[in-house]
């Protein structure tokens, strides 16, 4: 039969004793009991205060005064954690004193007890550092699997910046580094080829150029343009929901100037044909010009709620100066709206004009230059050679369609395109015309 004596005084104790009944002293379930009530619970409110406080610390109510003293606390702990004293006891002599390891379950100890082995210290630091040494590994293949440490590594900008080192390979799906254009996307054989995202790439990187003639090169490098610098002829279709599907050409590049004063819009694109059409407005004036038109708050309204929406969050704004007044012989009634979908001018289309304005010959040259201050001729009108007063193969798609010009010698009526391609013609506002929208990127 085994007996417990007390680590103090050596006196037998029983089984279940919290205190030596000789010395007093704790005996390791009593240094337990007094470990859990180191920290007493306010009976007013709840709150846990430390043992040697009188009042609770959040309520102010005296707390129970039937608690250890600090001193037995610190001898239950420094008891509890020898190890215990066994003797076997014999019929006939005295106990014979024995040291005997007894093991100690974990779960029954308080934490402050429990004492990690240099076995179990070093089999933790080991896991840690294989963990540690995973998670690096997982991040190093993530990285070079996305291209960004890839990147990093070989010092190329990051972004839209980015372009590949000479002699860089890419793997599995990755396009090869010669396919790579300076713009950071992929080069491709023709317009209808890209994604509406990857023409938006393109854009904003032509708008970054210092100039035209560098905007061109780096467009002639994505197949945008030839080695002339004639814009692509191919089309790229655009749905408009409810109102049909648009084909779409590049009209110029680093042409339109952005509504936010920051430069260039990269690309301009103007439909190829007629498949939108609207009034230019209700009323048979034309006071307010394209600000004031039907035509201009439907495009913005209406058509642009409709457009396919992988395309319209990319749409840029851009400046659009038009006679906003009507009749003038003033270049002052020129002004600008900021417009995401817009149709083009007459000197966007025709080029500079010299008409002779027959119903009214003297002011044929302040009419011709207000006309002519409403912007510039784009690329792929320049290069069909365009006659500003007769007709035209390239212009003619069939039916009539606007221009957002006025015809300045007159309170009623806005410059058109008529059937034959002669961009000279003019058309009552309240009639529903061909609509040859356009955009920037």
């Amino acid at each position: 039969m085994s007996t417990i004596y007390c680590m103090n005084c050596g006196h037998p104790l029983d089984e279940g004793v919290k205190f030596c009944p000789a010395c007093g002293s704790p005996t390791l379930l009593g240094a337990r009991i007094m470990e859990q009530e180191a920290t007493v619970a306010c009976p007013a409110c709840g709150a846990a205060n430390e043992a040697a406080d009188r009042y609770c610390s959040a309520c102010g109510a005296p707390l129970s005064t039937a608690r250890p003293t600090a001193q037995q606390i610190g001898r239950a702990s420094a008891g509890a954690s020898q190890t215990q004293r066994m003797v076997t006891r014999d019929a006939a002599t005295r106990p014979t004193a024995v040291r005997k390891e007894v093991p100690v379950r974990r779960e029954l100890l308080p934490h402050r007890f429990y004492q990690t082995s240099s076995e179990g210290r070093s089999r933790t630091l080991v896991i840690g550092v294989a963990v540690v040494a995973f998670l690096l590994v997982s991040v190093v293949i993530a990285g070079f699997a996305s291209g960004i440490l890839g990147r990093r590594l070989t010092g190329a900008p990051m972004g839209g910046d980015a372009v590949l080192v000479e002699g860089s390979e890419q793997q599995g799906s990755e396009p090869d580094a010669t396919d790579m254009g300076a713009a950071g996307t992929e080069v491709r054989e023709a317009l209808p080829d890209y994604s509406w995202q990857e023409l938006s790439i393109i854009g904003k990187e032509l708008t970054r150029c210092a100039s035209r003639d560098e905007a061109l090169a780096l467009a002639r490098e994505y197949h945008l343009v030839d080695e002339a610098g004639n814009m692509s002829a191919q089309t790229k279709d655009v749905v408009f929901s409810g109102m049909g599907t648009v084909p779409m050409r590049l009209a110029d590049v680093y042409h339109d100037d952005l509504a936010n004063g920051e430069g260039k819009a990269g690309l301009t694109f103007l439909a190829s044909n007629i498949v939108l059409s609207h009034e230019m407005k209700v009323n048979d004036d034309n006071i307010g010009g394209w600000e004031g038109s039907q035509l201009r708050s439907w495009l913005d309204s209406a058509a642009f709620s409709a457009m396919d929406p992988e395309l319209s969050p990319l749409v840029v704004a851009v400046d659009k100066r038009t006679d906003n007044v009507g009749r003038t012989t003033s270049t002052e009634s020129v002004t600008s709206t900021f417009d995401r979908l817009w149709i083009p001018s007459v000197v966007e289309v025709s080029g500079p004009i010299s008409w002779r304005w027959d119903s009214d010959v003297s002011n044929s040259d302040a009419y011709n230059a207000v006309l002519n201050a409403e912007g510039s001729q784009y690329a792929c009108f320049q290069a069909m050679g365009i006659d500003p007063v007769g007709p035209n193969g390239g212009l003619a798609l069939g039916s009539s369609w606007w221009l957002r010009s006025c015809s300045a010698s007159k309170d009623a009526h806005y410059r058109m395109v008529d059937e034959s391609g002669d961009p000279s013609k003019w058309g009552e506002a309240p009639a529903s015309q061909g609509v040859i929208v356009g955009f920037c990127l």
